[in-house]
């Protein structure tokens, strides 16, 4: 038989598929809570993607509602990388062209959590979720923001409207913009 033969190419049962969504989970929570000990700051970037008056949305498997695509910096990862990196990681989406929307201080996920967060301004690529860490990744309107959208009232903000149902994790109101 020939390696690529079909018999002998690993397969994923959804079995699997829902041991690895929970081992994420797991590994979140667990995660979450050894940065509170130990880490004293942690640095994130989020990618806002506009596309036609809609903006891409994430559902993540390890935590509840919809998010802007992003996640954690690396070691001599720059803040910009780090969001076009989480963008592909996510979405299966290549950043072409970002702008900085500003330095955020999130209370929502650890006590010293800092976020920049960008604005895609190209993107190619197919939108489809591309990893085990997103269940879901859709455009949605502005008028039609999902009730469970982490960091809505500084989404909306930022597009100049105003939201009176505050719901869920917001940025603190501080922020270094460019």
């Amino acid at each position: 038989m020939a390696l690529g033969h079909p018999q002998l190419r690993p397969r994923w049962s959804s079995c699997t598929n829902i041991k690895m969504r929970l081992l994420f989970k797991i590994y979140f929570q667990v995660s979450r809570w050894l940065r509170l000990i130990y880490a004293p700051v942690t640095l994130g970037c989020r990618a806002m993607v506009v596309d036609d008056g809609r903006v891409l949305l994430v559902r993540m498997t390890y935590t509840s509602g919809w998010h802007l695509p992003g996640g954690g910096v690396r070691r001599s990862e720059s803040f910009e990388q780090a969001a076009a990196r989480e963008l592909c990681e996510e979405c299966g989406l290549q950043a072409e062209k970002l702008s900085l929307i500003g330095f955020f201080f999130n209370r929502a996920d650890h006590r010293r959590d800092h976020v920049a967060v960008y604005r895609v301004e190209r993107y190619s690529g197919e939108l489809k979720p591309a990893s085990l860490e997103i269940s879901e990744a859709r455009f949605f309107p502005l008028s039609e923001l999902p009730r469970d959208l982490a960091h809505r009232r500084r989404m909306l903000e930022y597009f100049g409207q105003r939201d009176t149902s505050i719901e869920g994790p917001q940025f603190a109101s501080t922020s270094i913009s460019a």
